[in-house]
């Protein structure tokens, strides 16, 4: 016969282990966690534009991208974050939809843009002048919106 005693005895370890799986699952999603920004754009006609970019500051986040994402709505982007400033080229490797690229210096003036790129492919894409930053958006959005070489992009990382 089991007593009740034993019982509490037995469920109390394994109420502490479900504790702690449920501690570690929510360190693990704040690891995995990925920044965001809000960058402020006005365009040519003076229409200040709002992306909500991931933000990814890592070789392996950056290598990864937005590969495998098969939409990206308009508003939303990922901003790569290097440490210097340089001419910067990407590839659309396994990235199954079309991006504009925007160059950015460390000042976060736009140095160029690489519109509507393809997906899938591996040829070289960039601009000659250095950049920091590269923010990518929907293929089109640049076109859409009047957003174009010298105007100046603001965020805060």
């Amino acid at each position: 016969m089991i007593r009740a005693s034993h019982i509490a005895s037995l469920a109390l370890p394994f109420l502490f282990l479900v504790a702690c799986a449920s501690c570690n699952h929510a360190l693990d999603d704040k690891e995995n966690a990925v920044p965001t920004a809000a960058i402020t754009i006005e365009n040519g006609e003076g229409a200040v534009l709002t992306v909500q970019a991931e933000v990814v500051s890592t070789p392996e986040k950056r290598q990864k991208g937005l590969m495998y994402r098969k939409h990206l709505p308009d508003g939303e982007g990922m901003l790569f974050v290097f440490e210097s400033e340089e001419p910067r080229d990407f590839w659309m490797r396994n990235t199954l939809i079309s991006l504009d690229m925007l160059f950015l210096d460390r000042t976060g003036k736009i140095v160029g843009i690489v519109h509507d790129a393809e997906p899938e492919k591996e040829k070289r894409l960039g601009v000659d002048e250095p950049s920091m930053y590269v923010l990518e958006v929907p293929g089109g959005w640049c076109r859409t919106h009047n957003v174009h070489r010298g105007l100046k992009a603001t965020f805060k990382l």
